[in-house]
């Protein structure tokens, strides 16, 4: 293979196809089944999903050269599920799910056992090592869910699950590509031990139809996780909805959720400090749409406030995964459709604007963007020649950060 030499802040350093582009295969599959007999349903799936990319951005721009800028990330899953749906009376189901999941997650990149970047091509004392971290998973769950309809004006949904799963251990393994060997001072690194992981959950809502017109929506959930947190989390939702006409409607929402921090962020037991964040991340958001559709048009407006209480990231001075304090956003999003030469010819056109804001734990706020526009708006056209066969033309721009 020919090589040329690119010059970089501290030597040079070979250039060729399998360093600097993607330009190897990396398969994925997935197999999927479904078998219904009577009530009863059984649900399969097996994946191997792989995606080759640059494991860090500063790498992937400051360092075009070097061959440790991409990573393999490979997810292994295996997923079972057997349900039933019961008809306990006239106007009472319940549904009944039992699961079993595992999965392997894998990261595999080529890093430098030295300092500089690519200096493994300069200096043969900085020995080039593959670094396999390797996250393993293996659960079953339990899931209830109950619909009732009460009369025509309140209808109630409940339920309750559980999850238990063995996660781990988490650990990073090194090999030196040149011997196969474990390099001297880079001993397998123990991110958490393994550790039973128990989630429980419980559920209801209600649904209450006060005038043909008007719809009250009210819903509460509860959380537990052991051995993150150990303590419980209650997020409560709720919704207006009223209907000015058959085509035109008016809709609040409001919806609170969590994000639990993965298990080698709440145990980092190689580290000498006291672990990371084990906190959840908690999610407020309120949302106001109108929403007019009939026969050739669909349009939406939505406004949305979005607030991240407790967002975890990770901090290098650190090294460790830290609260990072709050964060919000807002905006607004826009759909349109339009059919016309008797539903023939469909335009098509959305336009979205966000912003977003952090605050510190020290109280401090600023813009937070990460390289994302604060305008998108695309537009197309789609033609129907038959209910089969269509043309569609798009057009994607991006506004301005």
């Amino acid at each position: 293979m020919a090589t040329k030499t690119l010059f970089f802040d501290f030597g040079t350093v070979p250039w060729n196809d399998q360093q600097a582009n993607f330009n190897h295969l990396y398969p994925s599959y997935e197999i999927y089944g479904k078998l219904r007999y009577r009530d009863f349903t059984i649900k399969a799936l097996a994946s191997e999903k792989s995606i080759y990319s640059f494991w860090t951005t500063q790498q992937a721009t400051d360092y075009p050269d070097k061959i440790d800028q991409k990573s393999i990330i490979t997810s292994i899953d295996v997923h079972l599920e057997l349900s039933h749906h019961g008809q306990l009376s006239g106007n009472m189901t319940l549904d009944t799910k039992i699961t079993v999941k595992q999965i392997d997650y894998l990261r595999e990149k080529l890093v430098d056992s030295g300092t500089q970047h690519g200096s493994q091509y300069n200096d043969p004392a900085k020995i080039p090592v593959h670094a396999t971290e390797e996250y393993p998973e293996k659960g079953v769950g339990l899931e209830f869910i109950l619909n009732w309809d009460i009369n025509k004006k309140h209808k109630l949904l409940a339920g309750a699950q559980i999850r238990v799963a063995d996660a781990g251990p988490g650990e990073i393994t090194y090999v030196d590509v040149n011997t196969g060997n474990t390099p001297v001072g880079r001993v397998p690194l123990i991110k958490y031990n393994k550790t039973r992981d128990k989630s429980y959950g419980a559920y209801v809502e209600d649904t209450y139809y006060v005038t043909d017109k008007l719809t009250l929506i009210g819903g509460l959930r509860i959380d537990y996780n052991d051995p993150r947190e150990k303590v419980g989390i209650l997020m409560p939702r709720g919704a207006v909805i009223y209907k000015f006409s058959d085509a035109l409607s008016l809709k609040y929402m409001y919806n609170t959720g969590y994000f639990r921090p993965s298990m080698d962020k709440s145990f980092e037991v190689a580290l000498t400090k006291a672990g990371s964040v084990r906190e959840s991340e908690k999610i407020g958001s309120h949302d106001v749409a109108l929403i007019y559709n009939d026969e050739k048009t669909q349009l939406i407006i939505d406004a949305f406030h979005m607030k991240i209480k407790d967002r975890n990231t990770y901090d290098a001075l650190a090294a460790a995964f830290v609260d990072a304090g709050d964060i919000w956003s807002r905006g607004l999003e826009v759909s349109f459709k339009r059919s016309l030469l008797d539903g023939k010819l469909i335009f098509h056109f959305n336009y979205g604007y966000a912003t977003a804001e952090t605050k510190d734990k020290f109280g401090k706020t600023s813009n937070y963007y990460g390289g994302i526009p604060n305008h998108i708006y695309a537009a197309g056209l789609t033609y129907l020649f038959t209910d089969k066969i269509s043309l569609k033309m798009p057009t994607l721009m991006a506004g301005p950060i």
